[in-house]
C-alpha cells in the first residue's frame, strides 16, 4: 500500500481508528507493525493533516496518551495492608 494513494491513507487511518490494523495487514499483506509506522508518519504530515484532521487529531492523541502511560511509573500497592 502507498500511501501517496489517498484511498490507502483514508483506509490506514480509519482502520487504525477501529483498532483494525490487522486485518488491514492480512488485506495488503503488509505486516501491522510496519502499517502502524506508516500510520504514525501519516498523522505527522501536513497534507494528510489538512485531509483529515479529526482522525490525525485522535491518533496522535492515543499516541500521545500511550507514550505517557509508558513514562509514568507504575503505581503499586502495599503488599501487607495499610500500616
Amino acid at each position: 500500500m502507498e500511501l501517496t494513494d489517498v484511498m490507502a491513507v483514508e483506509q490506514l487511518l480509519k482502520a487504525a481508528l477501529n483498532n483494525s490494523l490487522s486485518a488491514l495487514a492480512a488485506d495488503t499483506g503488509q505486516s501491522a507493525p510496519r502499517l502502524a509506522q506508516q500510520m504514525l508518519h501519516a498523522i505527522q504530515d501536513p497534507d494528510v493533516i489538512a485531509a483529515y484532521p479529526t482522525e490525525c487529531r485522535q491518533l496522535a492523541a492515543r499516541r500521545d496518551a500511550a507514550r505517557q502511560s509508558r513514562r509514568t511509573p507504575a503505581t503499586t500497592t502495599p503488599q501487607n495492608g495499610p500500616s
